[in-house]
Order: C-alpha cells, then structure tokens, then sequence
C-alpha cells in the first residue's frame, strides 16, 4: 500500500515538473521573438523585420518606425552578408493586463557586415558590445518592439 502512494506521488511530481518545463513562459516567448527578429535581419528578409516593429516605435534618438525602416533597407542595400552577435539577453514581463502583456529586454548588441569583402563593425564596441534596451508589446502571439534605447 505505502508503495502505491509512494509511486503515485513520484508519478504526480514527475508530471508536474515535465508539465513546467514544457510549457513555454512569456519570457521564452520574448527571447524566441528576439531571436526570430535577429535571423530576419541576418536573412535580409525586409518583411519579416518589419513584422516586429510597431508601427507607433520612437527610440531615444527620435526616430520613428519609419525611419528605422528606412535605416534597415540602407543597411540591407549597402551590405552584404550581415551578422548579429548578442550576449546577455536578460526579459522583464513588466506588466500584463488581460489584453497586453508589456516586456523589455536588455542585451549587448554588435552588428557585423562585409563590405565590398571586407568585414565592418557596424555597430558596438570593438571589445565590449554596445547596451540595448528594447521595450516590447505583444500583439496577437508576437511581441513588438515599440521602444528602444541604445
């Protein structure tokens, strides 16, 4: 008898624990949006970056959506071969109501391009990446970026 309880408990621990970690949290979901936002650019694929900046972003320099579309289609038109290397991916669920969930994410950002086949740091430091902040909003199942600091 205590050998059934016994299994049972083990059995209802182990479900519990496959049960967590197979269900994604919304931190996962913000790194793997940041991660897919990542490969769009490295891709080049100007759609699917676009997918992940809300139409209302402004940053800390005052640019909007639009002229971050603008600078990414420069970047794509003038480079080749583009790489983005992040360190230190850290998300905050700032807030969440029933109908928005808000996040940020800070991390270490540097952008890699050939250039008529030479290599150049876009953007970050030489030794030490450069520190992004990004602020995002989920829009049906993908978190936009509406903000960003860097």
């Amino acid at each position: 008898m205590i050998k059934k309880i016994l299994g049972i408990i083990l059995l209802v621990v182990i479900a519990t624990f496959i049960i967590i970690r197979l269900i994604p949290r919304e931190e996962d979901r913000v790194k793997r949006d940041i991660n897919a936002f990542k490969d769009a650019v490295e891709r080049e694929d100007r759609a699917s970056v676009i997918h992940f900046i809300n139409p209302e972003f402004t940053d800390n320099h005052g640019s909007s959506s639009e002229a971050i579309i603008g600078t990414i289609d420069n970047l794509f038109e003038q480079f080749d071969s583009i790489s983005v290397a992040m360190s230190g991916l850290k998300v905050k669920i700032d807030s969440s109501t029933a109908s928005t969930i808000f996040a940020s994410c800070s991390l270490g950002l540097k952008v890699f391009a050939r250039h008529q086949g030479d290599r150049i740091l876009l953007y970050g430091g030489v030794i030490k990446p450069a520190s992004v902040t990004a602020h995002l909003k989920k829009h049906n199942s993908r978190y936009l970026v509406y903000q960003a600091v860097y």
